[in-house]
């Protein structure tokens, strides 16, 4: 069991990797436990300090009292820029966007991608194909079915099924 020489009384992390190593679920349930009342009684400004490489296993990462941090991108700077981009929140979501297409609007064909003023990327999904000559016109990208978008020419009867890349 733990005990002030195992160093789990200056820093409770250190005893995580001798609780680890319990086989018995009972006994191993109870160091945990005791592990979290220490924890408790040190408060929330507690600065713990890394296990050292001492009382770690070999083939165990040291417990840092942090779970690893993947990267994250940074958050969308409003809910116009975070549209397309359903794992973020639905929280101040918009239902369509109105944007020019960079270089033009001139149609498309199967695997079009349109790169927008506002930095949006959309990629055509599905077969479709149109050609279009006339003056250039803003897209509206809307909500659709089932989480998709549906990209349309203003002022034209014609959409294509698309998805956001960037």
């Amino acid at each position: 069991m733990l005990n002030a020489s195992s160093g789990a009384a200056e820093n409770p992390m250190r005893g995580f990797l001798e609780c680890l190593e319990m086989r018995d679920d009972q006994a191993r349930l109870g160091c945990y436990d005791r592990l979290a009342a220490a924890l408790v009684e040190l408060g929330p400004g507690a600065a713990l300090s890394p296990v050292g490489a001492d009382t770690s296993r070999a083939d165990a990462p040291p417990a840092t009292g942090a779970a690893p941090q993947a990267a994250t991108p940074a958050a969308p700077a409003g809910p116009e820029d975070a549209f397309g981009n359903e794992m973020n929140s639905r929280e101040g979501a918009v239902d369509s966007i109105t944007a020019s297409v960079v270089g033009g609007f001139a149609g498309w064909e199967p695997g079009a991608v349109f790169r927008l003023d506002n930095g949006q990327v959309w990629e055509q999904q599905g077969p479709g194909r149109f050609a279009y000559a006339g003056p250039d016109r803003p897209v509206t990208i809307r909500r659709a079915a089932f989480g998709s978008f549906m990209l349309s020419p203003d002022g034209l009867n014609r959409s294509i099924r698309v998805r956001r890349i960037e």
